[in-house]
C-alpha cells in the first residue's frame, strides 16, 4: 500500500537530492514548523496521489528560503507543488512538470485569523524560472483563500494575496 507521508520534515537546512518519490498522498513536507534554507534537487517526484510537495498541513506555517532545481514531476492527483501556508523569498529553477491533475504550482496564502494578517505569512518574493510545463490542468496559480472572513476589506485583501511573483 501507499503510505499517507514519505518525509515530513520541521528542520532548518533540509537538502533532498538524487531521490525517487513514488506514490504516497503528500512525498515530501517540509515545511510544518516555518522551516527555512531548503534544497530540493534532481529529485523524480511520481505519480503523487495528493500533493509532491505540500508545505504545510493546514496551519499558516511554510517555508522562506526555499530552492527547488531540476526537478522531474510527473502525475500527481492534486498539486505537484503546493505552498499551503506561505513560500518566500524562493527560487523553482529548470523543474519540469508533467501531468499534473490540478495544477503543477500552487502558490497558496490563506489567513485564517487577524494575527495571520502579518508580512511574515504571506506568498511573495518567489522566483519560477526556466521551467517547463506539459499537460497539466493548471501550471501556475496564485490562490487567496479568506474562509474565516478575515479580509472583507478589499485594501486588506489586496494587501495579503500572493505577489511578488517572477
Amino acid at each position: 500500500g501507499n503510505p499517507n507521508m514519505w518525509v515530513n520534515s520541521q528542520s532548518d537546512h533540509l537538502s533532498v537530492t538524487n531521490t525517487l518519490f513514488y506514490g504516497a498522498y503528500i512525498q515530501l513536507r517540509p515545511g510544518a514548523n516555518n522551516v527555512s534554507n531548503t534544497i530540493i534537487k534532481d529529485c523524480v517526484f511520481l505519480e503523487g496521489h495528493g500533493d509532491g510537495i505540500k508545505t504545510s498541513s493546514s496551519d499558516i506555517t511554510g517555508c522562506k528560503n526555499f530552492l527547488l532545481t531540476n526537478n522531474i514531476w510527473i502525475s500527481h492527483i492534486r498539486d505537484a507543488v503546493d505552498t499551503t501556508g506561505y513560500f518566500q523569498s524562493s527560487i523553482v529553477d529548470g523543474d519540469v512538470f508533467y501531468n499534473g491533475k490540478v495544477s503543477a504550482f500552487d502558490l497558496k496564502s490563506h489567513p485564517k485569523s487577524e494575527d495571520d494578517k502579518d508580512e511574515d505569512y504571506l506568498n511573495k518574493d518567489v522566483t519560477i524560472k526556466n521551467c517547463k510545463f506539459y499537460e497539466s490542468q493548471n501550471a501556475i496559480v496564485c490562490t487567496t483563500e479568506d474562509r474565516s472572513d478575515v479580509m472583507t476589506d478589499p485594501a486588506v485583501a489586496a494587501q495579503y494575496c500572493v505577489q511578488e511573483i517572477y
